[in-house]
């Protein structure tokens, strides 16, 4: 038997030379974000199929990036141009950031006509570039396409993908949400407790500026959430008419969570997150008062 890989759009949402990735709004580019060495940023540019964006599409693209100098009320910004490398495979700008960690953000215009999209990078260390592209036979035992975060305690995580993409330099198997299983306590107070559990960690992540791994522990707080409706007995009459509607804010933030997640913009992301907990603080109060 052979190991067969089918391209597919958005099927490979990897880094590529060992930066940052993220999608962009217009639901088709994709790029990427390194800081290879002191005072160097670089972006790279894909299709939907993160193939290289072909050098005549790079030329209408025009973007800055934008970088912090100084601390509190002396703080500004400092705008740098990005321009096309001579070999036309990245956008390029030399910047003031000399230390890690360090904040970048991007601001790229993709096409003349459109608009200018805002993408949050944050690195902890320099970017290097992954090793050379691996043997298909072994692309498969690779991690997979997003990160996966250690489980919280009594969780599962189970991943078969049909449909695995064209192995890469960093490609592996690519993680169904759908398949995602938790291991669901038993009492409205041990689910809640996971739940809290995870709020803490997308809370953690957005402070690292790791956006596109947040996905992971809000689609499990998600399915714990939807696993308290059949314990709503446990829970005081008076509380159990809120329960729903507090869940239901809980599912449409952790959707937007893994959304914006990949479009890499901390304003989208930190205002999810802001329901996301206002959601986990009703449901916390709700389980305050059980039977």
């Amino acid at each position: 038997m052979a190991v067969k890989y089918t391209p597919r759009p958005h099927g490979n949402h990897n880094p590529q030379h060992g930066g940052q990735f993220f999608m962009a709004p217009d639901n088709w580019h994709h790029l990427e974000g390194t800081f290879p060495q002191p005072r160097l940023v670089r972006i790279y540019l894909y299709d939907d199929y993160t193939k290289p964006l072909p050098r005549d599409q790079m030329k209408s693209v025009q973007g800055r990036i934008i970088t912090t100098s100084g601390r509190g009320p002396a703080a500004r910004d400092v705008s740098f141009p990005l321009v096309q490398s001579r070999n036309g495979q990245y956008l390029e700008a030399k910047v003031d950031s000399r230390a890690l960690p360090a904040s970048i953000v991007a601001k790229i215009k993709l096409k003349a006509d459109a608009p200018e999209y805002h993408f949050d990078f944050s690195f902890t260390e320099f970017s290097k570039q992954p090793p050379a592209v691996a043997a298909p036979a072994l692309a498969a035992a690779k991690a997979p396409a997003r990160t996966s975060l250690p489980a919280a305690p009594g969780t599962a995580v189970a991943a078969a993908p049909s449909e695995p993409t064209s192995p890469t330099p960093s490609q592996g198997p690519i993680v169904n949400p759908a398949l995602i299983q938790v291991a669901i306590p038993g009492t409205v107070g041990e689910i809640v407790a996971e739940i809290s559990a995870r709020n803490r960690q997308i809370g953690e992540l957005i402070e690292l500026g790791r956006f596109t791994d947040v996905w992971f522990p809000a689609f499990e707080a998600k399915d714990l959430a939807l696993a308290m409706s059949p314990h709503a007995a446990q829970i005081t009459a008076d509380k159990r008419a809120l329960l729903e509607p507090t869940i239901n804010q809980l599912l449409r933030a952790a959707w937007l969570l893994d959304a914006f997640g990949d479009l890499g913009n901390r304003e989208q992301i930190t205002a999810a997150y802001a329901d996301f907990k206002s959601a986990v603080a009703g449901i916390e109060s709700i389980a305050r008062e059980t039977r």
